[in-house]
């Protein structure tokens, strides 16, 4: 049995509360996802007031295009050993390789 999406998207929203910014690949299409359940579901948006930082956006000086893969980033900009292991499009995995990614690419003065 599964949980209610209201349910789960309470509980999204007091856990990025005090968030500052958010970090994805593509944020913008999971932003209006999310906030359209959330209206939906008669809740505020979660991300108003809040910085976002894409690796899509950051790394198109690297990938030279618009759109692309969160794995097409990481196997031309990370080291293959890094990702040798990961299943990509599960959602944890996913979450380290944009943690990965965001740290090298500011780390190599790309910014958002």
């Amino acid at each position: 049995m599964g949980v209610e999406l209201k349910d789960v998207l309470i509980q999204f929203r007091q856990d990025v509360e005090f968030c500052e910014y958010f970090v994805g690949h593509n944020v913008k299409f999971d932003k209006y996802v999310i906030e359209a359940e959330c209206l939906r579901s008669g809740l505020a948006k979660p991300f108003v007031k809040k910085g976002k930082y894409d690796t899509m956006v950051m790394g198109r000086s690297v990938m030279k295009r618009k759109f692309f893969k969160l794995q097409e980033l990481a196997k031309q900009t990370m080291p293959q050993s890094q990702f040798e292991n990961i299943e990509f499009h599960d959602a944890e995995q996913d979450v380290y390789v944009t943690a990965a990614l965001f740290s090298a690419l500011h780390k190599a003065g790309i910014k958002y």
